[in-house]
């Protein structure tokens, strides 16, 4: 059986559970140009998770890596995260190989991701983990996505970071950030906020640094969600 019928044998078992209210829930919250096919997040991990178990040999690693890099190619929202669940939750720890990095940079590259929603699911859930897994080597591929283009790959080289504690990554960090905040986009301002904000819970004086440094690059948007925790403001 080639890929695309595994792949049509996974939507055929949560095409079911589809609900009106729930794709406009979707679709209202997430907004973008995202189209959904109406299915809980739980539903589609569940199915996931079963259709891996009852359909593919646990050992088929290429096979299940080559599926879900097809899932995040295709046009509904919930294959793009049956996608990012298949890697982060079955297939993760026996991805060492970096080549899977320069596949998702493909991905994004030809359009296939063009919405904040799936973007921040894959940095937050599968790219944080490759970093947590593989260290160095994942994050130096990660973090030289700020120089692309293409503004949801050039965000993927600051949301992945974002949760991972500790200062390891600082300079890295800092460095991203300031090139992402001198772009245009708003959703390249808002993904330093959104960084500067978590960073501001432990290392308030990163924030307010980079804040003084930068202001005149922030839109107000992404400079009350950077200030979000800072109680004493800038001075």
């Amino acid at each position: 059986m080639d890929n695309n019928k595994y792949i049509t044998l996974l939507v055929e078992q949560y095409s079911p559970l589809a609900d009106d209210t729930q794709k406009t829930w979707w679709e209202n919250h997430v907004k973008h140009d995202a189209v959904f096919r109406g299915i809980k997040m739980g539903d589609i991990r569940i199915t996931a998770h079963n259709w891996y178990r009852h359909n593919l040999p646990v050992d088929d690693l290429e096979r299940l890596t080559d599926i879900s890099i097809e899932l995040l190619k295709r046009y509904y929202a919930e294959e793009k995260l049956a996608g990012i669940i298949l890697l982060n939750e079955i297939l993760l720890e026996r991805l060492t190989d970096e080549t899977i990095l320069q596949s998702i940079a493909n991905i994004f590259r030809k359009g296939y991701i063009y919405d904040c929603n799936i973007t921040d699911w894959l940095c937050v859930r599968f790219l944080n983990s490759m970093i947590m897994q593989n260290g160095k080597s994942s994050s130096q591929v990660i973090s030289s996505w700020v120089d692309e283009d293409y503004l949801w790959l050039a965000r993927c080289s600051i949301v992945p970071f974002i949760y991972i504690k500790g200062n390891k990554h600082d300079a890295l960090l800092r460095r991203n950030c300031i090139k992402m905040i001198k772009r245009k986009e708003r959703f390249a301002k808002t993904a330093v906020g959104w960084a500067l904000m978590e960073k501001s819970k432990t290392n308030p004086d990163f924030t307010i640094s980079f804040v003084k440094k930068q202001e005149k690059y922030f839109n107000q948007e992404s400079l009350k969600r950077a200030l979000k925790y800072i109680n004493s403001g800038l001075t």
